[in-house]
């Protein structure tokens, strides 16, 4: 067998697994990012940005959270989320923990062949 790391997108990480998994940056601002501005046509014919709607908002999430399980159910063994405690050096600019819920691992976390789930901070 192959030895080695492999360092990917999520993107790129679907269809495939890895005896581990390693999720850098579990936390809300990353996964989920915040939806960018839309870009649209103006009658001018320049392109402008918009805030986007809340549909376009919920859509966002809901991609961002299908990203999310394609992550954490790439492990077949272990799986470790790290995650940020804040965003700076200030004390005032903490980072929060990513919203989005982890799916529940196939085997109960004891049983035999059971993935092990892990997050560090």
């Amino acid at each position: 067998t192959n030895r080695g790391v492999c360092i990917t997108t999520i993107h790129a990480a679907k269809g495939l697994e890895w005896p581990a998994v390693f999720v850098a940056r579990w936390n809300d601002a990353f996964l989920p990012m915040q939806p960018s501005d839309v870009q649209v046509l103006a009658q001018d014919g320049r392109l402008t940005k918009r805030a986007p709607t809340v549909l376009e908002s919920e859509e966002h999430r809901e991609e961002e959270r299908r990203l999310a399980h394609v992550a954490a159910t790439r492990a077949q063994r272990l799986l470790v989320l790290t995650s940020l405690r804040s965003f700076s050096s200030l004390e005032s600019d903490p980072a929060k923990l990513s919203s989005i819920p982890l799916p529940q691992p196939v085997l109960p976390e004891h049983a035999p062949g059971a993935a092990v789930w892990k997050r560090v901070r």
